[in-house]
């Protein structure tokens, strides 16, 4: 039996999540985007294994640090670059327009959209800022490798689903909403990383930081269930692993899914380990 490396917690919630991005007005307006920073941090592309406190929890027998997978298009998020971004039809930044994202080979505005073969990042950023995917004829989002900074939302709406084939790490204080399907697909070993508490310690199967009590008696906008903090850390509403046999996908940190967890075969042929 495979020795677990760390510890999860998936917390099923029947209850619809609601959570809405922040005004237009709200959007970051911070200094150009700095390529070689951000790609310099260890990411879901290139994870920096051998940095140990970046890894502080690897024992040495994960199957993702195994994984070599081919050099990839790698697209970032234009948070607060030089051009303003083009925003949707409810004023949020669109991420459905090549030109937000930035290609990091050449430092300028992408000619397509983030697909399978794209590595993405979201950058850290000092304000929280969402990246809406999804609706009006664009419904799914696809990409290989995921990282989502710290006060970084993908939000991908309208019914689509968000397919991830390769590794998903979220830093503290980011946030991935899926209001329907979140795949983990793929034909390799991959991660799905979720840093919080900061310090990567659960104090108790209940911590109220994870599981606020519902109050029925609350007002609907005032109740903690339906705030920004009701999907802080969720990754799908449904979670499907659809991998070839013997392919896994390794939990690392405290992850919730608000509704199903499912897989096409048994759970024991694909290797979903959750720990």
């Amino acid at each position: 039996m495979k020795r677990p490396s760390c510890f999860a917690v998936f917390v099923l919630c029947l209850t619809p999540c609601i959570a809405r991005d922040l005004p237009a007005a709200q959007q970051p307006n911070v200094a150009a985007l700095n390529i070689k920073a951000i790609t310099a941090k260890p990411t879901a592309d290139k994870p920096q294994f051998e940095n140990k406190e970046a890894w502080p929890m690897l024992v040495g027998d994960e199957y993702f640090t195994k994984e070599k997978l081919p050099k990839a298009r790698l697209l970032i998020w234009n948070v607060g670059g030089a051009t303003k971004p083009v925003k949707g039809r409810r004023g949020e930044p669109n991420g459905r327009k090549p030109e937000n994202w930035i290609n990091a080979a050449t430092g300028k505005p992408a000619e397509t959209l983030p697909d399978m073969d794209t590595d993405v990042i979201l950058p850290d950023s000092d304000e929280p800022y969402v990246v809406v995917m999804g609706a009006m004829g664009t419904k799914n989002f696809a990409c290989r490798h995921l990282t989502i900074g710290r006060n970084a939302h993908l939000s991908v709406e309208a019914g689509g689903n968000c397919s991830i084939f390769g590794n998903l790490w979220v830093r503290n204080g980011g946030l991935l909403t899926s209001w329907r399907n979140t795949v983990f697909t793929g034909g390799g070993d991959t991660f799905l990383r979720y840093d919080w508490p900061a310090d990567g310690k659960l104090k108790k199967m209940h911590d109220k930081r994870l599981v606020t009590p519902f109050d029925p008696q609350a007002k609907r906008t005032d109740n903690p269930w339906m705030k920004y903090g009701r999907c802080s850390r969720s990754v799908a509403t449904y979670m499907i692993h659809d991998k070839g046999q013997g392919k896994s996908t390794e939990v690392i940190g405290y992850v919730r899914i608000t509704d199903e967890v499912g897989n096409g075969i048994k759970i024991s042929e694909k290797r979903v380990h959750m720990y």
